[in-house]
């Protein structure tokens, strides 16, 4: 029998599992450097996303164990590893959204640990394992606004394409252009939208630049909105709409077939399907102009159509982020996953068959006082 913990995780790691040594740094900051320095939790992002990118692989393969080395433990106290902790929990609660923290995890250990032991547990959900990413890219609408979606939802999308691929279903647009929200084209300066409100078929954007540096300065939001209508019913979005529903415009400067071609390469920079479809201007989306009347400076409402589409795989801002383990006779290293590669993942897990743990090993320090 082992002495102790870590001798049974000695013997456990070296008779079970396929060992993987990964190293990080994981500021542990005390409560005088918290005090000067209040943006401190900014300073563990890329240190935390190491080690959310290691849990993210163990969770798409059969689970494992991150090894957390607390090089300098005698500098930390009670206090300091338990903002730690709150902050790598919370995080590791939303990778595996809808499941919950304790059917995924246990960590072992205290602040006088030198090293810290983050089980992740094999998971499944309907029955199948688990995928899991550290960011979907895929986005989803309802009346509320726009909300990222989880892991659950690309999965559901994927085998919503595979299933429709099976049955030979090739309507690809559920909701057409044709069949969005009809509005009334007359828009006053300084006057609110009566007709309508946001919901979740129609989203408001101001515009706080000019011409085409406005679009670029509302890229993301651009990106996120596409993506959540594409998903669901399709819609519109307005530029040059407050929130509160008051009608300013953006000055386009004389330059809307510049806007244009920017709203269509902002388009082309997304992920649509799995198999990359490419999004057809009055198809699969479109662009209109109206003036603002009494406008000082000429500003125009810009419209941006959306269909609704189904059986694609989901339309994304951008590559979902996943990771896998991949083994080879000289290293086990994490494999970032693209879209195709999530689908097969997917496909492969419904004939799934235990490999096998792994063990991946992360430091972590303490700020200096």
């Amino acid at each position: 029998m082992p002495k102790n913990l870590y001798d049974y995780f000695n013997i456990l790691i070296c008779s079970e599992f396929h060992e993987v040594q990964r190293r990080c740094s994981i500021h542990i900051a005390s409560s005088e450097y918290k005090r000067k320095k209040p943006e401190w939790k900014k300073i563990l992002t890329p240190e935390l996303k190491e080690i959310i990118s290691c849990v993210c692989a163990l969770l798409n393969d059969v689970g494992g164990v991150v090894r957390l080395l607390n090089v300098q433990y005698a500098f930390v106290t009670p206090k300091d590893l338990n903002d730690f902790t709150e902050i790598l929990v919370k995080k590791l609660r939303e990778l595996v959204l809808p499941l919950t923290y304790a059917e995924c995890f246990d960590l072992l250990g205290n602040y006088k640990d030198e090293e810290l032991f983050l089980f992740v547990k094999r998971s499944t959900l309907n029955g199948q394992p688990l995928t899991v990413f550290v960011k979907s890219n895929l986005w989803l609408r309802d009346d509320h606004g726009v909300k990222e979606a989880s892991g659950e939802k690309v999965v559901h999308q994927l085998d919503e394409k595979y299933f429709e691929s099976k049955a030979k279903e090739t309507k690809e647009i559920n909701y057409n252009l044709k069949e969005l929200p009809i509005f009334k084209p007359e828009f006053f300066y300084g006057s609110k939208i009566q007709d309508f409100q946001e919901s979740k078929r129609i989203e408001f954007k101001a515009a706080k630049k000019k011409g085409v540096a406005g679009i670029r300065n509302l890229k993301n939001k651009i990106k996120s909105n596409i993506s959540a209508f594409a998903n669901t019913e399709g819609g519109h979005i307005f530029i040059g709409v407050e929130d509160d529903l008051n009608i300013e415009g953006i000055n386009c400067e004389g330059k809307e077939n510049e806007i244009t071609e920017e709203i269509t390469s902002i388009i082309q920079e997304m992920k649509w399907g799995s198999e990359s479809i490419t999004p057809v201007k009055g198809l699969h989306w479109n662009i209109a102009y109206y003036k603002v009347k009494n406008s000082p400076d000429g500003a125009q409402v810009i419209v941006i159509s959306v269909a609704g589409l189904k059986g694609i795989g989901g339309v994304y801002v951008d590559e979902p982020e996943s990771y896998k383990l991949l083994v080879t006779d000289l290293a086990t290293s994490l494999q970032n996953l693209e879209l195709d590669d999530v689908q097969q993942e997917v496909r492969q897990k419904k004939d799934f068959e235990a490999k096998g743990m792994f063990v991946l090993c992360c430091y972590f320090f303490p700020l200096d006082y």
